[in-house]
């Protein structure tokens, strides 16, 4: 048998490492946004800064390449490879525990400033070590995205538990190939072992640690948790109640019935059984329930299958629904609103999370809330949820875009909650008075209802959200960050 020439096996070994090392920073890119996210509380914000940080990370790496000696390299491997099996387990415990300490800010910042270094860097400081002779520099980076491909590849197939397996085991591939030490690689595959086995209760604990102290909640269970394609789910029971968050930030509690209320209970009762319905959102499903009780025809649009499924099995004591007793469509608002028929809908309540984002946020601007006006009936209305007061910089925001699409609209606030409700349409079907006596017959503490002209009055002069006036949601997401100590 004739063995291969040295320099052969070399170059083999070399373009399996920055194939690898693609497919490493592809995975990075996607799991360390979407992880830092969900634990500070995913915002527009975050997400932006933790992007910035993941994507500076190769510059870091190309700076920093030729001035290594090789103990500075080994080191600099294994403290990443330990920050990349820690991160889908330990980030959360510990932004937990610090915010209980007082130090979340300590923990959002540090997070930042050794995002880079530890997660993505690592993994782009090879290619410009290996490409040293003049010419071989774009034939190795075109390896290095082929690689990155294939992480892409594995995206797209892979459920979120394995995606992280799979990332674990091409981080541990890298530091084999890259760094040459077997005890090293050993050492750190049997700390990824038991991770690995382990993984959805140390998962659980983490979550439960970071629920705790982070959003203050008294003994945490995590019922359940999902990571879809669009986001993180956690189901949580504390002190007898039931919590749902999305990417870190609270969606319901069993405490904002009240909100179901408004959006769903009151107009539910105030238009004649059988109005036609569409419920954007699924959530706790407590705003189709009311709906349907009261003998609507509902129908509801959900973005993200697993927060239906997870409504579904774990909010039944809100809703009181079988898995098929109201049809459930996939689908992203902008494009469903172009398959109804003109006419075709009474109510169409718009159960959506607050604007943190900009996705969020263009589901509230006039061009949207205008195409949905065509979708009503002549004495149809949309229900719309301010996520603020109608003072607050969101909520103006929100109302602002209502009242440039809808010719008449009426306003309310829930003085125990502190959110706003505004119903939109051509003509509507009641008045103020109707919905402020609703409101209190429904147990809502309302303030005074605002009918149309005095709504307009009260929010002249404020910008309402569009793709170029994102303020309202930069401020909503400047809220969720902690000042700095």
């Amino acid at each position: 048998m004739i063995s291969a020439p040295p320099e052969a096996a070399e170059g083999g070994r070399s373009i399996a490492l920055l194939a690898l090392c693609g497919a490493a920073l592809m995975l990075t890119q996607y799991l360390a946004v979407r992880e830092i996210g969900a634990a500070f509380a995913s915002t527009e914000l975050v997400l932006f800064a933790s992007t910035l940080v993941v994507l500076l990370g190769p510059s870091l790496a190309y700076a920093l390449a030729d001035r290594l000696p090789s103990w500075a390299l080994l080191v600099w491997g294994a403290l990443s490879m330990g920050a990349h099996l820690l991160l889908p387990l330990g980030l959360r415990a510990l932004v937990g525990i610090a915010t209980a300490s007082g130090l979340e800010a300590y923990a959002l910042w540090l997070t930042f400033a050794l995002g880079g270094l530890l997660l993505s860097g690592f993994f782009a400081v090879f290619l410009p070590r290996i490409a040293r002779e003049p010419g071989r520099l774009s034939t190795l980076y075109a390896i290095e995205l082929l690689g990155a491909l294939a992480g892409l590849g594995l995206l797209a197939l892979l459920p979120h538990r394995l995606l992280i397996l799979a990332h674990w085991g091409i981080g541990l591939s890298v530091i084999h190939l890259g760094l040459r030490r077997r005890a090293l690689s050993v050492s750190l595959a049997l700390l990824a072992l038991p991770l690995a086995i382990f993984f959805p209760d140390l998962e659980a604990r983490s979550s439960e640690l970071y629920f705790w102290g982070y959003h203050g909640l008294e003994n945490p269970i995590v019922v359940e948790s999902a990571h879809s394609p669009f986001q993180r789910i956690d189901v949580v029971d504390s002190e007898g109640e039931r919590l749902l968050f999305l990417d870190g930030l609270l969606f319901f509690a069993d405490e904002d019935e009240a909100f179901n209320e408004m959006m769903a209970g009151v107009p539910g009762r105030l238009l004649p059984p059988g109005s036609r319905t569409l419920v954007v959102g699924s959530g706790s499903f407590g705003c189709a329930s009311r709906l349907h009780r009261r003998g609507h025809q509902v129908q509801i649009l959900e973005l993200d299958a697993e927060v239906a499924r997870l409504g579904l099995a774990h909010f039944a004591h809100v809703h009181g629904l079988g898995s098929d007793e109201i049809p459930i469509e996939y689908g992203d608002l902008r494009r469903h609103v172009e398959r109804l028929r003109a006419g075709s809908l009474d109510l169409i309540v718009l159960d959506l999370p607050a604007p943190h984002h900009l996705r969020t946020a263009l589901l509230h601007t006039p061009a949207l809330y205008a195409r949905l006006l065509t979708r009503l009936s002549e004495h149809g209305l949309v229900a719309i949820s301010l996520s603020d007061t109608l003072d607050g910089t969101v909520g103006g925001a929100v109302a602002a875009s209502a009242l440039e699409a809808f010719p008449e609209a009426l306003a309310i606030e829930d003085q125990g909650l502190g959110i706003g409700y505004l119903y939109g349409g051509r003509s509507l079907p009641f008045g103020a008075a109707a919905l402020e006596r609703e409101a209190r017959a429904g147990g809502v503490a309302p303030s005074p209802a605002l009918g149309d002209r005095a709504l307009r009055e009260r929010v002249r002069g404020r910008a309402p959200l569009s793709a170029s006036n994102l303020i309202a949601v930069l401020q909503m997401a400047r809220e969720q960050i902690p000042e700095p100590l």
